[in-house]
């Protein structure tokens, strides 16, 4: 009744292969399975967005926006949308920072700006827009 860790983990990588979507966005670093699942199930067809940033509105890793007087003022983000989804996409993200240099520089200029979480979750968002755009230009040729 109580199946183990890798029976969950076999059964995730079985799905994630019956989905095309899923299988194209496995090749990005940090990516793995149950990423590309979570995230093809969740967002759907990314064609409802007319932008890749629309998704990190929809997923809530957006800051909260408190303007006044010119000043624009920025705080936390706004965890609309699914936690699961955040919290896999920062995951993805980090484990890129370790091991691309590209995704490691940048989160590197971002951390020595602000705070580290504060660039966790910036670099976070920048997945869930590549993969949009991955899935809709694959979409456009198929």
């Amino acid at each position: 009744m109580n199946p183990t860790i890798e029976e969950l983990t076999a059964a995730v990588e079985r799905e994630a292969r019956k989905r095309p979507e899923a299988m194209r966005l496995m090749p990005h670093p940090g990516v793995g399975p149950l990423t590309a699942l979570a995230y093809v199930l969740i967002i759907g067809t990314p064609t409802r967005f007319q932008r890749g940033k629309q998704i990190g509105t929809y997923v809530g890793m957006i800051p909260c926006e408190d303007s006044s007087a010119g000043k624009q003022r920025l705080g936390h983000i706004s965890k609309q949308g699914s936690s699961l989804l955040r919290f896999l996409l920062v995951e993805a993200a980090q484990a890129a920072a370790r091991i691309h240099p590209d995704w490691r520089r940048r989160y590197m200029h971002l951390a020595m700006r602000r705070h580290k979480s504060i660039a966790k979750v910036a670099v976070g968002r920048v997945p869930g827009s590549l993969f949009a755009k991955k899935l809709m230009d694959q979409g456009n040729r198929d």
